[in-house]
């Protein structure tokens, strides 16, 4: 605990004992001691951090050291290109793991054997009908964000991409562009994640109130922190 802290701890408990002496056994007496109980906590709890809070800190940060690590499942004939890929990734300090596959087979074989952060795949290419990546990924219930390097980008063919569920079409000429739509598709990943967690945690708690009030045998009253009853 600071100095500062020690001050004012050791300041209100004076007033406190100069109030409960001149009003012994009155309201002042009863708060001063519990003032008094509750102070002694909140001064010994200051006082020692303790490794619980640097604990509490490391888990929180720990998301953080981890988000620029990357595991990555190219859909993609040329290796150059995924070359590229993998260049401008790195120079935005991301930490990538990479595979890459051709064929359909391929594709969800891979799925099955490993977790992916990030799909990226070619269009057109010649082993591929025209979303069927996506059609897979859906089939597969797999909610990998999707991201799309398109050789002439066509705004429909854009459009009907993100339409049904891509994270972002990037243009092969503008491979630059791949460190912003990769970090945007990951950071809404979390956030739908979060909120899925979130929605499961909701229902399990209106399911267990439902169990709760649909089986009661005695009355339920809600109460403030002091005792009173509560509309």
């Amino acid at each position: 605990m600071s100095n500062t802290g020690q001050t004012v701890g050791t300041s209100l408990t004076l007033v406190f004992d100069q109030l409960t002496r001149t009003s012994p056994g009155g309201s002042w007496a009863r708060k001063g001691t519990a003032f008094r109980g509750f102070l002694d906590v909140v001064m010994s709890f200051n006082a020692k951090p303790g490794p619980q809070l640097d604990e509490r800190a490391s888990a929180r940060d720990a998301p953080q050291r981890r988000q620029n690590l990357v595991h990555i499942l190219f859909v993609h004939r040329s290796l150059a290109d995924v070359e590229r890929c993998l260049y401008e990734l790195k120079r935005a300090r991301f930490k990538v793991s990479s595979d890459v596959v051709v064929t359909p087979e391929q594709f969800a074989e891979r799925l099955r054997s490993r977790p992916f952060d990030l799909v990226v795949a070619e269009y057109p290419s010649t082993n591929w009908q025209e979303t069927q990546v996506q059609d897979l990924l859906g089939q597969m219930k797999n909610d990998i964000p999707l991201v799309f390097l398109i050789h002439g980008l066509k705004r429909e063919a854009a459009a009907e991409f993100i339409l049904k569920g891509a994270a972002d079409c990037i243009e092969v000429e503008s491979i630059g562009h791949l460190p912003v739509a990769v970090h945007r598709a990951l950071a809404e990943k979390t956030l739908r994640d979060q909120r899925d967690r979130a929605e499961k945690d909701l229902r399990r708690s209106e399911a267990r109130y439902r169990a709760l009030a649909g089986n009661l045998s005695y009355g339920i009253c809600r109460c403030s922190l002091d005792g009173r009853f509560l509309k």
